[in-house]
């Protein structure tokens, strides 16, 4: 287990003063884990703490050959710093701007109404979140996607995100 951030907690859960449990506040601390790591005794870390430096150091880990579970107690990574859009893009969701006025930055223009099959530049193997004003129904606008073979499509409606949705046809 990794925990960072400017000031990590520990939190008071059983083991957290094993061997193989790091806190990262220091250059020292990420030369310790380093070291360890290049051991060669480490497949798989968790890293506590999906901010800047937690995102950093599982990009690292797994540069290094070993696997990183994020875990965080925000519903997104890099909060507070991203709002939901650029968070997502982050999590590698290639984001769609389906609003009335699209006004999403980084977002591509699709008026979802007229699509009627695959999308030019859009692989439907890849990850995508549809974002729509509030009242435009994300579901439908979902459904859509997914019954065009979008099948890892999300959509954000004012705020709240859509993901289990069922085609119908």
């Amino acid at each position: 287990m990794i925990a960072v951030g400017a000031s990590s907690v520990k939190p008071p859960i059983e083991g957290c003063d094993l061997e193989n449990v790091f806190f990262m506040r220091t250059p020292e601390d990420a030369l310790r884990l380093r070291e360890t790591v290049d051991g060669g005794n480490i497949k798989k870390a968790v890293v506590v703490g999906a901010g800047y430096i937690g995102l950093e150091i599982a990009e690292n880990l797994k540069k290094m050959g070993v696997r990183p579970f994020v875990l965080d107690m925000a519903p997104q990574i890099l909060s507070p710093g991203f709002d939901r859009e650029m968070a997502a893009y982050a999590e590698g969701y290639r984001l769609i701007d389906a609003s009335i006025q699209p006004t999403t930055e980084g977002a591509t223009y699709v008026d979802l109404i007229t699509v009627n099959g695959l999308i030019d530049g859009f692989d439907p193997d890849k990850k995508l979140l549809l974002v729509c004003n509030k009242g435009k129904s994300a579901y439908l606008l979902q459904n859509r996607m997914k019954f065009y073979g979008y099948k890892n499509t999300k959509a954000l409606e004012g705020g709240n995100i859509f993901t289990d949705v069922e085609v119908e046809k």
